[in-house]
């Protein structure tokens, strides 16, 4: 028996590239906002303003601090129907932190959250992205899922919103699937977020422009995609 001639192999293989490709292609685009570090009275408000008057939902992981201090803020993204998720009690690095701390900090935001709002936050995001195999551990007995993201808004070197929106756009090559992280809060006053709030607005339109559409984290659709998305990218380790 003759072998498959070596170009024939060729061919099939490229045909099936191209129809794997042609097929992504065809892939509906989806885009998750999520926002950090709040709530804020000087950047979520009008951040809630932004995402009402575009009709878009998001997740808004919050420090319980934050919460503490700023109850009606807290209650406003509940009422307006975005989803609300742990970002820890007091923005500490959680890598290499002492079990029992891990547990306070995630315990007390959750008792927050659910006294000021009736909901349980169900998704986590350690402050900085870092987070090792002991920490993910200690979270799934908690009944945490971590949640993090694709590409951020903010960098510290743009200093302009629409230099942000181009550089964040630049970076989605041919993903259709994103989960972008930006911030409504500074825990330390470290950082201003009004370029932020100003940079929204453009990210929208651009994303649309490109063909996104907005996921819902709190339909089944919504969550349906959060929860493949957590299956598809761990990210341990990496941030």
């Amino acid at each position: 028996m003759k072998s498959f001639p070596s170009f024939l192999i060729i061919l099939v293989m490229m045909a099936f590239l191209f129809t794997a490709a042609t097929a992504a292609d065809t892939l509906p685009k989806a885009v998750l906002l999520t926002f950090d570090d709040g709530p804020d009275p000087r950047c979520t408000p009008d951040i809630l303003d932004i995402l009402a008057e575009h009709k878009i939902k998001g997740i808004f992981f919050v420090t319980g601090k934050a919460c503490r201090r700023h109850p009606e803020l807290l209650q406003r993204i509940a009422d307006e129907g975005h989803v609300l998720a742990n970002h820890t009690f007091s923005h500490k690095v959680i890598k290499g932190m002492d079990e029992e701390q891990i547990i306070n900090e995630i315990t007390s935001t959750q008792k927050i959250i659910y006294k000021l709002t009736n909901q349980s936050a169900k998704y986590f995001r350690p402050p900085t992205g870092a987070y090792g195999k002991r920490e993910a551990l200690i979270l799934n007995e908690l009944g945490q899922e971590v949640l993090m993201w694709d590409l951020g808004l903010e960098k510290r070197n743009i200093k302009t919103a629409g230099g942000q929106v181009d550089n964040l756009i630049s970076r989605i090559g041919i993903r259709r699937e994103l989960i972008i992280l930006m911030h409504d809060g500074a825990p330390f006053n470290r950082h201003n977020r009004n370029t932020t709030v100003k940079a929204l607005p453009g990210l929208i339109k651009k994303l649309q422009k490109q063909g996104f559409s907005f996921v819902d984290p709190s339909s089944a659709e919504g969550k349906e995609f959060i929860e493949e998305y957590i299956k598809r990218n761990p990210k341990i380790n990496v941030y």
